[in-house]
């Protein structure tokens, strides 16, 4: 006999069917509370107060032929948490089927029921309640703790830009009153880390755009333009080191689904790598084409390439090649904006680097049907 204290509903319009299962639960539990409702409405009723802890529903009540499945739905969608029971003489595989569907915690068949089954059904559908109700509220708390870090990541960054771009300031007008040769590597190293920091602030930012489009509808956007914009801002730093760049763009346009802002962040990222890491007087190679259903766009260079051993990680969060003061300026958030953002567009990214002989990134984008337009 099981000594845990339950409150149990028994609805069923048959009283010797209530008179048999409230003897079974009456030799099954030294401690328990029973109630009896015999018509679906008065089941409602009772369901709606969710008062007890486990409900005992019949298959089939009255003439008209209702079922307790009906009662399952309404307790779903009222939200009644306590487990629900059906009992039948009469069911079938189809029906137990769709009572488990709709959450039933079992399925009893009044014709073989026993002491034994009905007390250790009840309880075992007690227990499996109580650790949905635990795992339920633990991802409550998990997602409260994850909207938490992300509003505290939002708000952070958002803190950080007028800080950083006052320090950046003041550093270019402490250039100008400090002597060549006095202590001017300090600024340098101070002027290092701010553009650190606003790197990665931009980055976070960044993704937190990323983030809020995930529920979003994208527009059509055309690729050649968002391209064809990044070269033209680009000209000051490929001339500040003599970098050739050569551009081949497609004769017809290509139109993805996407955002435009993101995918020119994308775009841009790769090319401003290459700018970063090709030597004065290099060439960099920028491709948009069509390959079947789909856009490739690809940034070719001819900087040091990345060491086989570091190749796995290049798309990591704040993963560096170069690090130390004289590493290019950079958060090591870039590529991994660059991923996010292509497989938020349902891309791929394209990766290719041989030690000394330089990089190729990219990525392919699914085309709009009939998005490659003459």
């Amino acid at each position: 006999m099981s000594e845990i204290d339950i409150r149990v509903l028994i609805i069923d319009d048959d009283p010797s069917a209530y008179t048999f299962v409230n003897y079974l639960l009456g030799r099954a539990f030294s401690r328990i509370h029973i109630d009896w409702v015999s018509d679906l409405e008065q089941g409602r009723d009772a369901l709606l107060a969710n008062q007890y802890d486990v409900y005992l529903v019949d298959y089939i009540m009255g003439s008209g032929g209702e079922d307790g499945v009906s009662l399952l739905r309404l307790a779903r969608e009222a939200g009644v948490d306590a487990p629900m029971l059906l009992m039948t003489a009469y069911g079938s595989y189809e029906t137990d089927l769709e009572a488990m569907h709709l959450g039933a915690m079992d399925f009893l068949d009044k014709k073989s029921l026993t002491t034994e089954l009905l007390e250790r059904s009840i309880r075992y559908a007690i227990e499996r309640k109580r650790v949905e109700r635990e795992l339920r509220q633990l991802h409550e708390r998990v997602a409260a703790l994850e909207q938490l870090k992300t509003e505290m990541i939002r708000i952070t960054a958002h803190d950080l830009k007028n800080p950083v771009s006052n320090i950046l300031f003041n550093l270019e007008l402490l250039r100008r009153t400090v002597s060549p040769d006095s202590e001017n590597r300090f600024i340098e190293a101070i002027d290092y880390a701010a553009h650190k920091i606003r790197s990665i602030v931009s980055n976070v930012l960044s993704l937190e755009r990323l983030e809020e489009i995930y529920n979003s509808v994208f527009k059509v956007v055309e690729l050649n333009q968002v391209v064809g914009a990044l070269c033209e801002e680009c000209d000051p730093r490929l001339a500040a080191k003599n970098l050739d760049l050569s551009v081949e763009m497609p004769d017809q346009r290509l139109f993805v689904d996407g955002d435009s802002l993101l995918l020119g962040l994308a775009a841009s990222n790769l090319l401003d790598n290459a700018i970063k890491y090709t030597p004065e007087g290099g060439r960099i190679r920028l491709c948009l084409r069509a390959e079947g259903n789909q856009a490739v766009y690809e940034v070719i260079d001819t900087g040091p390439g990345i060491p086989e051993e570091k190749r796995a990680k290049v798309f990591r969060p704040f993963f560096r090649v170069e690090e130390g003061a004289n590493a290019p300026e950079g958060s090591g958030l870039g590529l991994y904006l660059v991923k996010s953002i292509v497989t938020r567009h349902r891309g791929t990214m394209i990766f290719e680097s041989s030690d000394g002989q330089g990089s190729t990134f990219g990525f392919r984008l699914p085309l709009r049907s009939g998005g490659a337009m003459g």
